[in-house]
């Protein structure tokens, strides 16, 4: 997740507002290192969009993406 100088704190905060979303690093450039699990493909699609929107991100670049079925 890429935000504007200045605005990575309040993005941090947005970002793990949202239900299964994790950063795990941050640059003092402001890029950040995010992980989100949800349900299913449908559901992760919704998710990476809102954090398109949040304010402050300028983009997002999704690096690796893994979905497995459940099974009960």
């Amino acid at each position: 997740v890429y935000t504007r100088s200045g605005d990575t704190d309040s993005v941090c905060h947005s970002l793990v507002s949202f239900e299964g979303v994790e950063v795990h690093a941050r640059a003092p450039d402001g890029r950040l290192i995010a992980t989100m699990e949800t349900a299913d493909p449908a559901a992760s699609t919704r998710l990476y969009e809102s954090i398109e929107r949040t304010a402050g991100v300028v983009s997002v670049a999704l690096v690796y993406q893994h979905n497995e079925a459940f099974q009960e």
